[in-house]
């Protein structure tokens, strides 16, 4: 009997390899979110450290000539904290599409190697059937070769 062989297995290894390169890059998304979350707390600490530093500074006498500076790096560190919070919003859709492109690839190989138990299980049923008939040959020789000779 021959040998196994399924007609779509480079496709298959083809479909795990970019299952597997999808799962990296879903990684890599999820890295460079939490890269991005962190950034905005940073800024969200930082903003919050700027805004008590410039009410301690109003509310010393002497000390006027610093609010325009202070005001002016507050809203510097309001813009960078949006500009952080977009890098979020931008590392959230990433993560998204990677999630879909692992599904998608997973679902691909999935349903290849589906298709390979499939082939697999008959393959192995036309190898019994040739078996049993060869075995029902050879039982059907004896047996007639054994009534012959009585």
């Amino acid at each position: 009997m021959k040998r196994f062989e399924f007609r779509l297995e480079r496709m298959l290894k083809f479909q795990r390899q970019r299952e597997r390169q999808a799962e990296l890059h879903q990684q890599e998304a999820r890295l460079e979110l939490a890269v991005a979350e962190s950034q905005v707390a940073a800024m969200a600490e930082r903003l919050l450290e700027t805004a008590a530093s410039i009410s301690e500074q109003t509310v010393r006498p002497g000390v006027q000539h610093a609010r325009p500076t202070g005001f002016e790096h507050l809203v510097q560190v309001e813009q960078t904290l949006e500009a952080a919070r977009t890098r979020v919003r931008a590392a959230q859709g990433h993560l998204d599409r990677a999630t879909q492109e692992r599904v998608g690839a997973a679902t691909e190989a999935e349903a290849l190697n589906l298709l390979r138990e499939r082939s697999w299980n008959e393959h192995r049923k036309e190898v019994n059937r040739a078996q049993q008939v060869k075995l029902d040959d050879t039982a059907l020789r004896q047996w007639s070769t054994g009534a012959g000779g009585t």
